[in-house]
C-alpha cells in the first residue's frame, strides 16, 4: 500500500504547482481525471483496508469475483453515506483513514469529462482543501502574495477557502497562455464569492 501513495517528501500541488511537505502520518496521491469519482473513492478504500491486493493476479481475480462484487456494492454504500453528493461532484479530495494508525491518506480526484476551465478550477480547489485539511493556510496566502493577489485567506473556510485554490489555478493557467477559460457556474453549489474574484481580477 505505501507504493501506491506518496508518503513522505513534498508534493507538488495540481492546480497551484506550490509544494508541500507532507506532515507525519499523512500521505498524498492525485488520481488525475476518472471515469466515476464514487468508483475511484471505493477503489482507494478497498486498497486502505487491503480487500484488494495490488499484485494479485488476473486469475485470482477472476477466482474471486463475486466476493470482489459483495465487497464493492457495501463500499459504494457505506462511501456514499461517508461522502454524500459525490454522485454530482466533479471533483474532490477525501482523506482516508489507515487502518490501526494515525495516519490519513488524502486523495485529489476529478472528473474526466469536466471542461478547461472547470477542470483547471478543480485542481486547484481540491489541492486548497489539502492545503486547509494539513492546516497549511500560510502557503495559500504566500502564493497570493507571489501573484499580487491582495486577499486574506485566514478570513474564509470550508469550500471558500478551497475556492481560493481555483481561482489562483485559472490565474496561472491563465498566464502560461492557456485559451478560452473562464469563470466556472456550477449547478450543485453556490457561486464563487464576489470578493474573491474581484481580487484576482484577471483570475
Amino acid at each position: 500500500m505505501e507504493n501506491y501513495f506518496q508518503t513522505q517528501g513534498e508534493v507538488i500541488l495540481p492546480g497551484i504547482d506550490e509544494k508541500v511537505m507532507l506532515p507525519r502520518n499523512v500521505w498524498f496521491r492525485y488520481d488525475g481525471e476518472v471515469k466515476s469519482l464514487l468508483g475511484n473513492l471505493v477503489r482507494t478504500e478497498l486498497i486502505v483496508h487491503d480487500f484488494i491486493d495490488l499484485n494479485r493476479s488476473r486469475v485470482l481475480e477472476i477466482l474471486e469475483w463475486p466476493m470482489n462484487q459483495l465487497a464493492l456494492s457495501a463500499a459504494k454504500s457505506m462511501m456514499r453515506t461517508k461522502k454524500p453528493g459525490i454522485d454530482q461532484m466533479i471533483a474532490y479530495c477525501f482523506p482516508h483513514q489507515l487502518p490501526h494508525t494515525s495516519s490519513m491518506a488524502y486523495v485529489i480526484a476529478k472528473r474526466k469529462d469536466l471542461d478547461r476551465s472547470k477542470s483547471i478550477f478543480a485542481d486547484g480547489h481540491e489541492s486548497g482543501e489539502f492545503i486547509r485539511e494539513i492546516s497549511a493556510q500560510r502557503i495559500l496566502q504566500e502564493a497570493l502574495e507571489s501573484e499580487n493577489v491582495n486577499l486574506d485567506v485566514t478570513k474564509f473556510e470550508g469550500e471558500d477557502f478551497a475556492d481560493i485554490g481555483g481561482l489562483l489555478a485559472l490565474r496561472r493557467a491563465l498566464r502560461q497562455g492557456v485559451p478560452g477559460l473562464v469563470l466556472p457556474t456550477f449547478k450543485t453549489r453556490p457561486a464563487l464569492r464576489w470578493e474573491q474574484v474581484e481580487a484576482f481580477g484577471d483570475f
